[in-house]
């Protein structure tokens, strides 16, 4: 029984984010970078954007399996995005909204437009980010 795949299930038998993909849409290279590694030792592939328009056409051709959106994006926004989302009824995945904007009615109008969690960057550490991306999966 050797070999990293047999390693990493027994290490850790219950990781439900092996294997998932998620597109992080993300403008800040040191969070994406952060992001990525984090994720990725838990067997995630990252896809990355680092604009709204990049983002939604990754979408269309990687079929993630959750969606980690930033609001204040260059060019379109991810409220821009989730707009789009939904005036064009494309189907997609969850979508977990990581933002550092902290404006009255953001958090109301990305959950109205389809996100199922809303975070802010500086009160969610990486653990909590781990566990709202587990619950999603685990659902």
């Amino acid at each position: 029984m050797s070999g990293n795949a047999n390693n990493r299930s027994h290490q850790n038998p219950s990781n439900v984010l092996d294997g998932k993909k998620i597109l992080m849409v993300e403008d800040d290279p040191y969070l994406r970078e952060f992001y990525r590694r984090l994720l990725e030792r838990d067997g995630v592939e990252m896809i990355i954007a680092d604009d709204g328009e990049q983002g939604f056409e990754m979408l269309q051709s990687e079929d993630p399996d959750l969606i980690l959106l930033d609001i204040l994006l260059p060019g379109m926004t991810g409220i821009e995005f989730l707009q789009k989302l939904r005036n064009e009824n494309v189907q997609h995945a969850p979508i977990i909204v990581l933002t550092d904007l902290d404006q009255t009615g953001v958090e109301e109008k990305a959950r109205e437009l389809g996100a199922v969690d809303y975070l802010p960057k500086h009160e969610t550490d990486s653990m909590e980010l781990q566990r709202r991306i587990t619950k999603i999966f685990s659902e």
